[in-house]
């Protein structure tokens, strides 16, 4: 762990009060910050939504204008002007707007016939199959419409086109095909800010920044406010992603297309006004730290005074000296309340001081007596868990009268059982009562005494019938212990000693974690000393056999980590100590 670094009270008490100051001013600051963004942003937004009504109002004029262009010249065309009147016309159009780009004249059948001088090389071709052609085709009325966006093949930039059939006898004969300038949009009063034409798919299709142009495939479902919603006409901030700048924006409606208008004012833009900022902000930060500074230095002389003052007063207190006499006529209320309750401090150490002296001795004399009263405790609750191990032991020698294998066995499995519980404890974080697991290892076989003695000691292999009356015991042994309160966890282990962790076993085929803990350990202790132990009918097995057949049975008829422990101590032991112990 770290360690706390010390500092001194004018120390903590300054960089406190600086920390406490500087939170309190950042507040402030950002207060203050938020207030002056928000008046910002009303001045910016009501700026932006009275430029935006002025862009509406020239583009509508502008569209009514090429508006009036184009039916004026459909109406030329019904009344079968001349070839010279129609190029006059045309170019007459061309020179009084700058927002056409071009002009195509259509037969009844989509084929170019007259064009502006710009778009000589369209002459002569289809354009029957073009979205706009069919929609005025299939409308068959004198009605003029305005097309979608498209990138333009001669000039590769965004256009759209205004369209008014040429009637005659009630019947589409052609039409005037107006291409509109990426320029319309465009107004000197607006220079240096950026603003867009967008249709209702919101599909980029004029801007003020041509540089900032995409490709109409880019800009399909990926405009600057398709994710904010054209329906909102209140001021925005997001991020543009044409210009990948942030902006504040504002979104109108033009009557005449249903298109939209997009003002934008780049937030971050003006070079000239954040720096200004910057160095305003730069100037308000400096005189805040610096009387920041001043008022943290002030208040850290203030409390060190004090502090040293009591630090003094204190030092002879623990040395012993409790004749403390501090004035209390200071100017400040509170440290005068502090000073008479150190005095009243002092006298009641020095009384505590002498009341204590004499506990002390007290003391001293009833320690010495609880300890020789522990020690003769300790005795005799030591004798008399030696008195109930003998008693236990006992029980296990009547059993012997009927089973002689069993007093033998019972020994050994208890110290198997005691060695993995201690390794359990030890090395695993187990908290297992070793106590109660060794009387119930020492006891696991004590319904043997309510088997028949030829059963128990018969020289050959058991019948079934004979097994299933053997398989009784660890239920009779239960049943024995039943009434001693005092071996109530113990006599759970004995009945359930002969569990299988798949839950294969007796008496009552119960697995995994519902077995207790203390019944799995007794389980592997008795197999392997069943394993390893002569039998009238048949010769142990050796060691390393044995130990193969509790890996073997592993996870089935023994717990896993149980095993792996008992084999890994049966391994590091095998040969010394533990088995040595077994066979003395």
């Amino acid at each position: 762990m770290k360690a706390q670094k010390i500092r001194s009270v004018k120390e903590a008490s300054f960089f406190g009060m600086l920390g406490g100051s500087l939170v309190f001013a950042l507040i402030n600051f950002m207060i203050f910050f938020i207030f002056v963004l928000a008046l910002s942003y009303m001045f910016i937004s009501s700026h932006e939504n009275n430029l935006s009504k002025v862009l509406i109002h020239n583009l509508s004029e502008k569209q009514d204008r090429m508006l009036n262009i184009s039916q004026t010249l459909s109406k030329l065309m019904e009344d079968d002007i001349t070839e010279q009147q129609k190029r006059l016309f045309i170019e007459s159009s061309m020179k009084n707007s700058t927002d056409i780009q071009g002009i195509f004249l259509l037969d009844d059948e989509g084929i170019v016939k007259e064009t502006s001088e710009n778009y000589n090389n369209f002459l002569g071709i289809d354009l029957s199959g073009k979205d706009y052609y069919k929609q005025a085709v299939e409308s068959n009325e004198n009605k003029t419409i305005i097309s979608r966006s498209y990138v333009s093949q001669q000039t590769k930039k965004l256009t759209l086109n205004i369209v008014t059939p040429i009637m005659k006898n009630n019947n589409v004969a052609g039409m005037t095909v107006i291409l509109i300038s990426p320029s319309i949009i465009e107004n000197k009063d607006l220079n240096g800010m950026e603003y867009y034409l967008i249709d209702s798919n919101g599909d980029i299709v004029f801007q003020s920044n041509e540089e900032n142009t995409m490709s109409k495939e880019d800009n399909i479902k990926n405009s600057i406010i398709m994710e904010k919603g054209l329906d909102k006409s209140n001021a925005m901030i997001y991020k543009d992603k044409v210009s990948d700048k942030f902006v504040l924006g504002i979104v109108r409606k033009e009557p005449i297309t249903s298109m939209y208008i997009v003002l934008q004012h780049h937030i971050l833009g003006d070079k000239v006004v954040l720096d200004g900022l910057f160095i305003m902000l730069a100037a308000v930060i400096l005189f805040i730290f610096i009387f920041i500074i001043i008022l943290a230095i002030r208040a850290s002389n203030i409390v060190t005074n004090y502090v040293n003052m009591f630090k003094d007063e204190v030092k002879k207190i623990s040395q012993g000296n409790y004749e403390i006499k501090l004035s209390s006529k200071y100017s400040h209320e509170e440290i005068n309340e502090i000073i008479d309750s150190f005095n009243n401090m002092a006298k009641r150490v020095k009384q505590r001081e002498e009341e204590l002296q004499a506990y002390n001795e007290e003391l001293v004399a009833a320690n010495d007596e609880i300890k020789t009263m522990l020690s003769t405790l300790s005795k005799n609750e030591k004798e008399r868990k030696e008195q109930y191990l003998q008693i236990i032991w006992t029980m296990v020698n009547l059993l012997e009268i009927k089973d002689e294998y069993t007093a033998g066995h019972s020994k050994s499995v208890t110290y198997y059982t005691e060695e993995i519980v201690e390794k359990l404890n030890k090395d695993y974080g187990f908290k297992l009562d070793v106590d109660r697991i060794q009387i119930a290892a020492i006891l696991h076989d004590i319904g043997k005494i309510g088997i028949e003695r030829d059963i128990l000691n018969k020289p050959s292999r058991l019948t079934q019938e004979e097994y299933e009356i053997i398989k009784t015991h660890s239920a009779k042994g239960y049943y024995a212990l039943k009434d001693i309160e005092s071996l109530k966890k113990e006599r759970e282990i004995i009945k359930y000693h002969h569990e299988r962790y798949d839950g294969k076993g007796y008496p009552e085929g119960i697995k995994g974690d519902a077995i207790p803990f203390g019944a799995r350990i007794i389980c592997i202790a008795d197999s392997f000393d069943a394993m390893v132990s002569d039998r009238p009918y048949r010769k142990g097995m050796p060691v390393e056999m044995a130990i193969g057949e509790l890996i073997r049975n592993k996870g089935t008829q023994f717990d896993p980590l149980i095993v792996d422990v008992f084999v890994a101590m049966l391994r590091q032991e095998q040969g010394g100590i533990m088995l040595q112990e077994n066979e003395a």
